[in-house]
């Protein structure tokens, strides 16, 4: 389906997401689970200011998620339940979703994808959203006799933003990803949490000790104007965070 809104190649860059590598690896691990058709989930964390979001959650597909090769529905009842846990007790905000467009090799959000971000938005109460495309590159296969990935996951972040009632340009975003996992992922009550309806799990990947404490609160000091500092990641009102429905189609 043929994109409706313009994408803004002049302004990528502009537009900041912060992740842990952990975070990363998880998106990355659910979409190797299915490399012929689509899945996803959804992202919780804080938007720093209009151009600037940190993701501190991922949240991948429920049990009765619904997909195919060119669409992906989450759960609704799964967010529900997780997504309340991870926003009116963990005091996150869900800030975006994430879906994959495996080996079909658009990068982007399809024309299905935005008419449907655009459509949800306002019902929302959401001025800004982000959506996370991944795709695959690379083989793989299994035997009896041998176990082999070649595959290479690729993600690309993408803001959608309405201002004074009209539809901005969609922007391509960059990543900057701080090391190791997001505390909230090593979290076991979360983790333990979200397991509960959850479709499939991944194992938390470990990573080196790091002799000086966590990058990630490091990054965020750094990024994070002084006046949001005490309050992250209780940065957009709780209210703002409805839960949504998603549909990639192309």
């Amino acid at each position: 389906m043929a994109s409706y809104y313009r994408y803004s190649s002049q302004s990528k860059g502009t537009f900041t997401v912060h992740m842990n590598d952990g975070e990363k690896h998880q998106i990355e691990k659910w979409v190797e689970r299915y490399p012929n058709i689509e899945t996803g989930g959804d992202l919780f964390g804080a938007w720093i200011d209009d151009r600037t979001a940190v993701v501190q959650f991922v949240l991948g597909p429920g049990r009765h998620c619904r997909r195919t090769g060119v669409s992906f529905f989450q759960d609704i009842d799964y967010l529900r339940e997780a997504g309340s846990y991870l926003t009116q007790k963990q005091g996150l905000c869900n800030i975006g979703q994430w879906h994959s467009h495996h080996r079909l090799g658009l990068t982007r959000p399809s024309g299905g994808d935005e008419n449907t971000v655009w459509g949800n938005m306002p019902n929302l109460g959401l001025d800004r959203y982000i959506v996370i495309i991944a795709t695959i590159t690379g083989s793989y296969y299994t035997s009896s006799y041998s176990h082999e990935e070649g595959l290479s996951v690729n993600i690309n972040p993408y803001l959608f933003e309405i201002k004074d009632g009209r539809r901005s340009n969609v922007l391509h975003g960059t990543f900057q990803y701080m090391e190791q996992n997001s505390p909230f992922r090593l979290d076991k009550a979360i983790q333990n949490k979200v397991k509960i309806g959850a479709e499939t799990t991944n194992d938390v990947k470990r990573y080196p000790k790091r002799p000086h404490g966590s990058e990630s609160h490091e990054v965020l000091a750094k990024i994070m104007k002084p006046e949001t500092a005490e309050v992250l990641p209780m940065i957009m009102k709780p209210e703002a965070k409805s839960h949504h429905h998603t549909q990639s189609q192309n």
